[in-house]
């Protein structure tokens, strides 16, 4: 599976006029080698010539994770002594990168890699390449479909968990913390972020942290949470009550869960997001929010 990906990501990539693609530790170098590695001062590149075998510079201490890639990569290791420099020259030059036009993940590659690649590559131009990785990624095969639904399926057994838990008087912090272990004994692998459990005015924030803040009655809490299995990951958005809540939060969740019945309902192949999005919005406006 994973030479069939690099082999379509060199076709992607050459038909956009790109000699190369490089990928650094994320999503998509796991999408095409199974192999993961943590963004450190120690930089990873994996560098896929649209002519040629790929080749991957990154730390020696690394380097048997190699053993367990989905396609085969050429490595050029170094030493915490050594540093990457000689690595990067050497890769460089044997995939022939000067003056290439070399596309790189305009959202992670970081200008340390970055500079290291225009300093031994010379002449070369560094281009987004986020698309070219998009184009192949969007297309989910039934293995990437089945990962994505357990991905689901851990989060939600691991909330349905926590909230068989939840009290009055605990804090969000605490809350968060519960529900990470949750998922973990559901099957998670980890968590693509930090799971966000906030409660009363906290609530107000989307993307609030959790704090000491202990959970009052009658109030409502906001779970933002998330599961990662076998490298895809799930992330979904949950309220609840403690308690009882008041005569107009009861009006308001009947209006969000009709809202989202109409945006579903028009939802379908071909329909713009917009008109999904109206859909939903009418219902609230109707109700005279």
């Amino acid at each position: 599976m994973g030479g069939q990906r690099v082999r379509r990501l060199q076709e992607e990539a050459g038909r956009r006029g790109l000699d190369c693609v490089a990928l650094v530790p994320g999503a998509n170098l796991f999408y095409l080698t199974g192999l993961s590695f943590h963004l450190s001062e120690r930089p990873v590149v994996a560098l896929f010539p649209v002519d040629g075998p790929p080749a991957i510079v990154l730390p020696g201490l690394e380097a048997p994770k190699l053993k367990g890639a989905a396609c085969e990569l050429k490595a050029y290791p170094y030493t915490d002594e050594e540093g990457p420099a000689l690595a990067f020259h050497q890769a460089c030059a044997a995939l022939e990168l000067a003056e290439a036009r070399i596309g790189a993940e305009g959202l992670r590659m970081r200008l340390m890699e970055a500079r290291l690649l225009e300093r031994y590559a010379p002449g070369c131009q560094l281009v987004p390449a986020d698309e070219v990785v998009a184009a192949l990624r969007v297309y989910k095969d039934g293995g990437e479909l089945a990962r994505m639904r357990r991905a689901v399926a851990v989060a939600e057994a691991g909330l349905r968990a926590t909230l068989s838990q939840l009290r009055a008087g605990m804090t969000e912090r605490e809350v968060a913390g519960l529900l990470m272990v949750e998922m973990l004994r559901a099957g998670g692998e980890g968590v693509p972020f930090q799971p966000i459990v906030v409660a009363g005015p906290n609530a107000a924030s989307p993307h609030a942290v959790p704090s000491d803040r202990p959970i009052r009655p009658g109030e409502t809490v906001v779970i933002d949470c998330g599961a990662t299995v076998g490298g895809y990951a799930s992330d979904i958005t949950r309220t609840v009550a403690i308690g009882g809540l008041p005569e107009e939060m009861v009006q308001v969740y009947e209006v969000a869960r009709e809202a989202n019945a109409a945006g579903r309902a028009r939802a379908g192949p071909g329909v713009p997001a917009q008109e999904v999005d109206r859909a939903a919005r009418a219902v609230i406006e109707e109700a005279g929010y």
